[in-house]
């Protein structure tokens, strides 16, 4: 039952049909968006850190301050506070909570100066992580509830046990990703113990006294005083007095150690690293251990099967999945689909097969010589070309003009589909094919939980990740649904394909003289930008330069430009001219063009092969196809035969695109400050 996502054999004494995955149920398990939690959360701490570094409110930071338990449970909330900002990524609702806690915590210590800012964004913080505890309760009971109905239909998705296995195997990065974490973890506890010790060592036998700041440092990091003839260099780690002011001096002569007894050294910040690495690597391992355990019982246990509508994602390697009464929002993503059969995951089935002759094959197994021909070292494709390929080997004196239009018209096809991707035979099975395609989700229990999807010819499809709901909002609470037969094709996808053709017309029609009026712009703004910029920020966006000029000049080039001595063949990176008498023959069908060249050995040949395409630079400047380029080159030819004309010097020469990245370039280092 291709309309239902179902196979022939379920629908005839499998189990009865899973339900429609209806957009009323849907609003029943809403959660809030997670992407709401990531931007209250890290919004809330980077105001109140901002809040605070602006605050008026004098930092004193004496020994007894420092050396108090209180002070050392504010070092740990802020570490924790600081480490939300990475942990809400991991684990959204954690994260939440670590910034709401670790907020209130700050403004009700009395050790910080923005404390009502704290206190304000960790009750509303508080309040959002209550409103989310509710709402994942709420999902995870529904779905509960939903699985235990007698009208459900448990489903176990049927894999290979090499994919099973993949699938469920240890996460190495995520595992060695949190070991690390760990060990900067406890290396920063150990360094708390040892700097709180060696501080406390340090005030015991030191001696106190009354001194004028003499200097400061460059970047006002530490003051120079005189004491007993002898000068010491005292840190400031958060205040910074005036010249000639008398500050009151705790130093040691012995180890020639010194701080001031108002602005003492502070051990607690080795919390931050400590508590913060343990956090994030408790995050990271407990997120990887729920999606493994998670995933293992969706493979064993199975789970509630409802029918959907899916579409391809590309962006997210997985689909979008829609109810079936309403397709005009997505209600989840299943990102990361692996499918049923994985060629990186399993064996070829033909490494299985038996070796030995059969009698009804009329293929020889032995080597054939002419194979050799078709070596891939031959081609001379290394991408650097606008479309054309220049195809040189034995192969090319052998293949009629068929055959090399032919292979023109295959590269320009692998051009348009992606040779990255094996695209299925059957395109009704590909799922790089879907769209509002039903289908039946397995697993679609909460956000983050894993699923497989099955089509309707009985492929099982499962996500490395977890499921997303909406980042930003809710699905409609059925507001005029609209079923998949009504709603026109108009989707995101769509609109972003249209403002991409755009913005692609845009760079082809300016693309050949724009980049260089755009050089002296782009020196002035770049020396205004350069002004306050970091070594490694200016290198950076020279090169970025560099490559924004480079790429816009590419789109505003053509394949061939006809010279009366040569025909220029455009590259990337470099150009080839080639002289007249080389081309020996023009051959064309409509949608490729075939220039057949002589070389220096007869035997071998060499042609260039020139695609057409959406990716493939334009033939001419005002040539609207193959046909009329052709006809072009072959009066040029005729020409130059008439009046003999002699090779160019030089093969090779620097194309327009690279020449222009060499300008901008050359714009960006003359406006880095000297």
């Amino acid at each position: 039952m291709a309309g239902s996502g179902l196979s022939d054999a379920d629908a005839a004494g499998g189990p009865q049909l899973p339900q429609l995955l209806a957009g009323h149920a849907v609003a029943q398990s809403q959660r809030l968006p997670p992407t709401l939690l990531k931007v209250a959360a890290v919004l809330s701490v980077v105001l109140c850190i901002g809040v605070s570094l602006s605050s008026d409110v004098p930092i004193v930071s004496t020994a007894a301050t420092v050396e108090s338990p209180g002070y050392l449970l504010y070092g740990s909330v802020q570490a924790a506070s600081l480490a939300s900002l990475a942990v809400v990524f991991v684990a959204p609702a954690l994260g939440l909570a670590l910034a709401a806690f670790g907020s209130l915590a700050i403004g009700l210590l009395p050790y910080d100066g923005a404390a009502r800012a704290w206190t304000v964004a960790g009750t509303l913080l508080c309040v959002l992580l209550v409103a989310e505890v509710v709402t994942r309760a709420r999902e995870r009971a529904v779905a509960h509830v939903r699985r235990m109905a007698p009208s459900a239909t448990v489903l176990v998705p049927d894999l290979p046990g090499p994919l099973r296995a993949s699938l469920t195997r240890v996460r190495l990065g995520w595992t060695a990703g949190a070991a690390a974490l760990a060990l900067v973890g406890v290396g920063g506890l150990i360094l708390l113990v040892h700097d709180t010790l060696a501080a406390a060592a340090f005030r015991r036998d030191s001696l106190v006294a009354d001194t004028v700041v003499e200097s400061l440092t460059a970047m006002q990091t530490a003051m120079k005083v005189t004491i007993a003839g002898e000068d010491y260099q005292v840190p400031l780690p958060s205040t910074t007095p005036a010249l000639g002011q008398r500050v009151e001096v705790r130093y040691q002569p012995r180890t020639h150690r010194a701080e001031a007894t108002s602005d003492v050294f502070d051990p607690t910040v080795a919390v931050v690293p400590g508590v913060g690495g343990l956090l994030l690597s408790v995050a990271l391992f407990a997120t990887a251990h729920r999606r493994r355990h998670e995933l293992i019982a969706l493979l064993t246990e199975g789970g509630l099967a409802l029918q959907a509508r899916a579409t391809w994602s590309p962006s997210e390697g997985g689909v979008r999945l829609f109810a079936c009464d309403d397709v005009t929002r997505a209600v989840a993503t299943a990102p990361s689909l692996t499918a049923w059969y994985d060629p990186d995951d399993h064996a070829d089935t033909r490494a299985d097969w038996d070796d030995e002759d059969d009698p009804d094959d009329d293929w020889d197994d032995e080597e054939d010589p002419d194979d050799d021909e078709w070596d891939d070292d031959e081609w001379d494709d290394d991408g650097d070309n606008g479309g054309h390929v220049s195809l040189e080997g034995p192969a090319t004196s052998s293949l009629s003009d068929a055959e090399l239009l032919e292979l023109a018209r295959a590269r320009t096809d692998d051009d348009e589909e992606g040779a990255a991707r094996d695209v299925s035979a059957d395109a009704t099975t590909d799922p790089a094919t879907w769209f509002r395609t039903p289908v039946v989700v397995v697993g679609l229990a909460h956000h983050g939980a894993p699923a497989a999807v099955r089509d309707a010819e009985g492929r099982w499809y499962v996500t490395r990740g977890g499921i997303r709901r909406p980042q930003w909002r809710w699905p409609r609470r059925g507001q005029n649904p609209r079923p998949a037969d009504e709603v026109e094709p108009l989707t995101v996808a769509v609109l972003k394909q249209r403002r991409d053709a755009a913005l692609t017309r845009f760079m082809q029609r300016t693309g050949r003289w724009m980049p260089w009026a755009v050089v002296p712009v782009e020196w002035w703004v770049l020396r205004w930008m350069f002004e306050d910029s970091a070594t490694y920020q200016r290198i950076s966006i020279a090169v970025t330069c560099t490559l924004v000029g480079w790429t816009w000049s590419m789109y505003g080039q053509v394949q061939v430009v006809i010279r009366p001595r040569w025909l220029r063949v455009r590259g990337r990176l470099v150009d080839e001219l080639v002289s007249w008498p080389r081309i020996t023959s023009v051959v064309t069908d409509g949608t490729s063009l075939v220039l057949r060249l002589d070389s220096d050995n007869d035997s071998r040949g060499d042609a260039l092969l020139l695609a057409t395409g959406p990716k493939a630079w334009a033939l001419m400047r005002g040539q609207e196809g193959p046909q009329a380029a052709a006809a072009r080159i072959t009066h040029a030819r005729a020409e130059a035969a008439g009046r003999g004309v002699t090779p160019p010097r030089v093969r090779w020469r620097p194309s327009i695109p690279t020449l222009v990245g060499l300008c901008w370039l050359a714009a960006a280092l003359a406006a880095m400050p000297r």
